[in-house]
């Protein structure tokens, strides 16, 4: 729904890697998102298929039900 290409990591331990990264941003450790990371090339970019009418349909849907389960919960 972001309509933003979506870059692969080479290793199967991309959560985990991606979790000490936020770390490390948040501990100071690392000024940047990219000095968090480091540097690595991804092994497939997935480009947006959906059109950009149908994602704005799909996020309004999504940002309507939101609203009624917090409606809901108070």
């Amino acid at each position: 729904m972001l309509r933003a290409p979506v870059e692969l990591y080479p290793s199967a331990d991309a959560t985990a890697l991606g979790v000490g990264a936020l770390a490390r941003l948040g501990s100071g450790a690392a000024d940047t998102p990219g000095e968090a990371v480091g540097d690595w090339e991804s092994v497939a970019v997935f480009e947006p298929q959906l059109a950009a009418a149908a994602a704005e349909e799909y996020l309004s849907r999504w940002e309507d039900a939101a609203l009624a389960l917090a409606e809901l919960a108070r």
